[in-house]
């Protein structure tokens, strides 16, 4: 047998073998778009509160029936959506046990419970409300540089579920905007797809502006060069002492590309965008209001 496969076995193993997580632990739930420095926070988090390690749930591998919802499911906040529960209670109440998203767990106790979720930042809304125990932190990234890493992971990114889900539109109308259907490029899709899903989630975070000792916003461009902002980031996600755990954040996260040795150094073979992708960029974000919130030098490199 290959190394890989026996490196699968074992993390198959090693993904099912008993453990103990209460029903009570505390609940950490770590949003962001794909490449946002989610998994790399998660890990973080998790050395510093014997945390176990829920990684991606609503991943098709993970949740039987998954594919036949969109991409980035939407869930009105206002509204029960009971039909999402049997989904999301095992998630939250630590019931859920799936190869997928527990593989990077290797203890036989777990004291409390970090999600990493790249597909909910729709949900923020309906999840706060709906779990009421969950502390909720939403990760933004630069959006140039989320594109560009999506693109050299050869991310498949698509808008489809956007115009397929109703309820979004009408929500949220100015995701209708002409700007956003003008993708003729990947690069193009990847900024839209980012503007969607942090624009939507930045408003349901706005609108919990009363509870923000549970649902929070977090810069990755400032967590990565500001360790008093790190140790803020871990505080918040359980963490009793923080400064013990800043020693392990140069630390690459387990899902890095091999070519990259540092989380915080950027990418490999990035995508270089041409001026018309970069004008696509600051239209987009000024159209949705988000340039104070893309953080960082948005010029890119252009050629």
């Amino acid at each position: 047998m290959s190394k890989r496969g026996v490196n699968m076995r074992l993390g198959r193993l090693r993904a099912l073998a008993p453990f103990r997580d209460p029903a009570d632990n505390g609940v950490t739930l770590i949003l962001g778009s794909g490449r946002s420095g989610t998994t790399w926070l998660t890990e973080l988090a998790a050395a510093g509160t014997d945390g176990r390690i829920i990684f991606e749930p609503l991943h098709p591998k993970c949740v039987r029936g998954r594919m036949a919802l969109p991409r980035r499911p939407y869930l009105p906040p206002d509204q029960p959506c009971s039909e999402m529960r049997p989904i999301f209670d095992p998630v939250f109440d630590g019931s859920l046990r799936s190869v997928w998203s527990d593989r990077y767990n290797d203890r036989f106790c777990y004291r409390h419970r970090l999600i990493k979720e790249i597909r909910a930042n729709l949900c923020l809304g309906w999840i706060a409300k709906t779990y009421p125990q969950v502390r909720i932190a939403l990760i933004v990234r630069n959006p140039i540089n989320v594109a560009q890493s999506q693109m050299a992971g050869g991310w498949p990114v698509e808008l489809s579920w956007l115009h397929a889900q109703p309820e979004l539109l009408r929500d949220h109308p100015f995701l209708a905007a002409p700007e956003l259907n003008r993708c003729d490029t990947q690069f193009k899709r990847n900024i839209a797809h980012w503007a969607v899903e942090n624009r939507v989630a930045l408003d349901q975070l706005e609108c919990n502006v009363a509870d923000r000792q549970r649902v929070r916003f977090f810069s990755y461009d400032t967590l990565k060069d500001d360790p008093l902002c790190l140790m803020e980031f871990l505080e918040f996600a359980g963490v009793a002492n923080p400064a013990r755990i800043l020693g392990q954040a140069s630390r690459p996260s387990r899902v890095t590309r091999p070519k990259v040795k540092d989380p915080r150094a950027g990418e490999a073979e990035k995508h270089m965008p041409t001026v018309s992708e970069l004008d696509y960029a600051h239209g987009v974000l000024e159209q949705l209001h988000l340039i104070d919130f893309a953080q960082g030098d948005l010029s890119g490199s252009r050629k």
